[in-house]
């Protein structure tokens, strides 16, 4: 496997002060987990990008994305409180939406519906039609009203070519997801995509589990796995703002 080889082999080659350490890439990797409040604090406390050498660094850099000043790595200090899962919705939508920050926004949308399909059955298809010069009539959502049955977390939805395409994300830290939940917007989606592989449903979990019962459909992501890879392909994003936004998330997967 080649992401835990590399791991370990930054991990084993860390100076022992660092609390990014071996015990705690081992710990997560072990369990088959993507996030645990162990690693996870581990990994985001005390990191002094100082004490690693280059070629640390770029394997670093490999797992965690470029290290430059405006990586969220780089923001220690403790925040003072915890975003609520609706907040940390409300602000990805926000960094993500072309509509509000342009062309950056654009980059940023891309790479997270890269990172959140990743392995989806049809998850390439989706992104070229979203990446594509036809694509139109984008609209991001946070907290998106499903008639008489509650709200959506995130939802994305664009056209192409006289096909709608939607990705729906049900993104949870602590609070539990229900059958019936996942049931109405997976109808939703639907209702509102021209072929059912135009659309993709995503359950975004700390652990990764897979969907209650009856909902195969969604497509199970760890927040450790998404945010790794977002981070990757975020690459030289001098946002101060959503540097600091992307600390939250972060900090949130500690806890």
């Amino acid at each position: 496997m080649v992401f835990k080889s590399s791991v370990t082999t930054v991990a084993q080659n860390c100076p022992l002060n660092l609390k990014f350490s071996e015990e705690a890439i081992n710990y997560f990797i072990s369990r088959e987990l993507d996030s645990t409040r162990k690693s996870i604090r581990q990994i985001n406390s005390q990191f002094k990008l100082r004490d690693l050498n280059q070629n640390i660094i770029q394997k670093f850099e490999a797992l965690f994305g470029h290290l430059n000043s405006y990586h969220p790595f780089h923001y220690q200090r403790n925040l003072g409180f915890s975003a609520t899962e609706q907040q940390i919705t409300k602000g990805i939508s926000y960094f993500i939406d072309p509509s509000v920050q342009g062309e950056m926004g654009m980059k940023r949308l891309v790479a997270w519906v890269q990172s959140i399909l990743a392995s989806h059955a049809h998850g390439n298809l989706i992104l070229q039609s979203l990446k594509s010069k036809n694509m139109h009539s984008l609209a991001v959502y946070a907290e998106y009203p499903v008639p008489g049955q509650g709200r959506a977390d995130l939802l994305i939805r664009w056209s192409n070519s006289g096909n709608n395409f939607v990705v729906i994300v049900e993104a949870k830290f602590d609070h539990h997801v229900t059958t019936g939940q996942l049931s109405v917007y997976r109808k939703q989606l639907k209702k509102l995509v021209s072929e059912p592989q135009y659309g993709a449903l995503v359950l975004l979990t700390k652990s990764g589990d897979k969907a209650p019962l009856n909902n195969k459909d969604w497509h199970p992501k760890a927040w450790f796995t998404v945010m790794s890879s977002w981070e990757c392909l975020l690459n030289d994003d001098k946002d101060l703002g959503f540097s600091l936004f992307r600390q939250f998330i972060w900090s949130k997967l500690e806890n």
